[in-house]
């Protein structure tokens, strides 16, 4: 009896990976489970020093019901750029959010768009512009699908661009 207990429990903790994997597809966003999909694109992947990056964020209702987004400040998203695996610029940081717990109700098929430029500076020397290199730059949705998750940050997939002299 004891043995067969934990060949159920095995069996159940088989299925729930397996569904979990299927849920959430190649790109192992856990978002897609609930139906969102997060999307950064950029206006093109190489640029001379000093030229504006222009970005657009999507984050999408791919399921069939309304989902509830709770954040726990007025922040909404933010824009990383990394270089050797290092952050060297956030949208965020030169930027303050109210506390504050609110909700947004995104309707199925419902996109939420952030249009935004990166103008190459440095977090760490904001009056000096990035040095030429590869780059990675990514989007986080701020907010969670369930207010009582403890997921947030949640990361969109990776554009690699190339910033020449």
């Amino acid at each position: 009896m004891g043995s067969n207990i934990k060949i159920k429990k095995k069996q159940y903790l088989l299925l729930t990976l397996i569904l979990l994997f299927f849920c959430m597809g190649f790109s192992l966003n856990p978002f897609n489970c609930v139906g969102l999909e997060l999307t950064l694109i950029t206006d093109k992947t190489t640029y001379a020093l000093g030229e504006e990056i222009q970005m657009t964020f999507t984050v999408e209702n791919t399921s069939g019901k309304t989902i509830n987004i709770g954040y726990g400040s007025s922040q909404t998203y933010d824009y990383y750029a990394t270089h050797n695996g290092n952050i060297v610029w956030q949208w965020s940081y030169r930027y303050g959010f109210y506390h504050v717990v609110w909700n947004y109700d995104l309707a199925p098929g419902e996109s939420l768009i952030y249009n935004d430029i990166w103008d190459m500076k440095d977090n760490g020397s904001p009056a000096e512009l990035v040095s030429p290199g590869k780059y990675k730059i990514y989007a986080t949705l701020e907010g969670a699908p369930d207010t009582s998750s403890s997921l947030t940050g949640n990361k969109s997939n990776n554009v690699t661009i190339t910033i020449s002299e």
